[in-house]
């Protein structure tokens, strides 16, 4: 476009330029040109009209300066239309995603509870360690993982969970709630050697999820629980409501 304003703004100069050499030079009679009136000789001067030439040079530079505006008009446009299309394919794809989990049934109901089973002491360990609750009572949404103990989060939303734990008082007992790596609660009792008493302990917390989040119970070095067949020791978890 800046080409061809200047080509329009050289031909114009050319044809000024033009028009002024015959102005200068053509102020004589042409032949065939003159008229004999009388002892008098009647001269006749051809112009070139430069009014004309120089109107039509200025509306073709004002239509070029309406084109340019016409096209910067049109460029903020498209950005906007992109823009807009980025924005309509994210919230496509979050809507994608909320379907997928309202057809398995994740989106409204998540809710598990697993206990360790067996029967007798699990512990001590050399470190901490997370609790495989490996008999599990109900797993809806599938958010619990028995092979690891580790219950990972469907939906975002507000989740609550409860754990406890039976053991005797020897070696001492302490298990901890953990949210990814972030320490949340504990419940815990101090050993005493030579007791023959049992200890329980339980605790509970609600906590604000995101999807993918982790949760799960460790078990402190140097500590143990004891679990039977009527689930003594037991991490459960539920979807109080999603955000």
């Amino acid at each position: 476009m800046e080409r061809l304003c200047l080509l329009i703004l050289l031909s114009c100069w050319v044809s000024e330029s033009a028009a002024a050499a015959v102005l200068n030079t053509d102020t004589t009679s042409e032949a065939g040109d003159w008229t004999e009136n009388g002892n008098e000789t009647q001269n006749y001067t051809h112009t070139v009209p430069l009014v004309c030439q120089l109107s039509t040079c200025e509306l073709l530079l004002r239509e070029l300066g309406a084109m340019q505006e016409k096209m910067r008009a049109m460029e903020a446009r498209l950005e906007a239309s992109e823009d807009k299309a980025a924005t309509m394919e994210s919230e496509l794809q979050e809507n994608g995603r909320e379907i997928e989990q309202l057809k398995t049934g994740a989106a409204g109901k998540v809710s598990f509870s697993a206990f360790i089973g067996g029967h007798g002491h699990i512990g001590p360990y050399d470190v901490s360690t997370t609790i495989e609750y490996k008999n599990v009572l109900t797993n809806i949404g599938n958010g619990y993982n028995p092979a690891t103990g580790i219950f990972l989060a469907p939906v975002r939303g507000i989740y609550y969970f409860y754990f406890c734990y039976h053991a005797g008082q020897q070696k001492g007992t302490a298990i901890i709630l953990y949210k990814n790596s972030e320490l949340i609660a504990s419940t815990a009792h101090n050993g005493q050697e030579n007791s023959s008493a049992n200890e329980n302990g339980s605790n509970g917390v609600a906590l604000q999820l995101e999807v993918g989040d982790q949760v799960y119970v460790q078990l402190t070095a140097g500590t143990w629980v004891w679990d039977g067949h009527y689930q003594n020791t037991v991490f459960t978890g539920f979807l109080v409501t999603h955000l």
